[in-house]
């Protein structure tokens, strides 16, 4: 888990070459813990791609307990701003969970995936 403060070009740049899905959550989120199981079956069937898990939780002791939780395997980052910052409005989130995944060539592939089971992670 990643406590520093971080740009977000930086992930991205850290993981150049790699498809990424970036997953925007929340411990108070209801559907987010209820597609958990669904995303680990994911990442089971997915060893290539990077998982980014990017938390807007209300306080950081929440994310962290969370992360243990549910042993969620991945980069771990959480908006200290939650809803509220430049990296929300510049994805424009209005929901959780939501998923952004990127190709390996750094193209945008899906914007604005709901679920993961909606994942079309073969498309590289």
């Amino acid at each position: 888990m990643n406590e520093e403060n971080v740009l977000f070009q930086d992930i991205l740049e850290e993981h150049s070459g790699q498809q990424i899905v970036l997953y925007f959550w929340a411990t108070w989120c209801k559907d987010c813990i209820i597609g958990i199981p669904i995303l680990k079956e994911v990442q089971k069937n997915s060893k290539e791609t990077v998982f980014i898990f990017i938390s807007v939780d209300r306080n950081d002791s929440a994310w962290k307990k969370g992360v243990a939780q549910y042993n969620l395997k991945g980069k771990h980052y959480f908006v200290p701003t939650g809803w509220k910052g430049d990296l929300v409005d510049f994805v424009d989130l209005d929901w959780i969970p939501r998923f952004i995944l990127i190709g390996d060539d750094g193209i945008i592939k899906h914007f604005n995936v709901l679920k993961a089971n909606d994942l079309e992670l073969s498309s590289r």
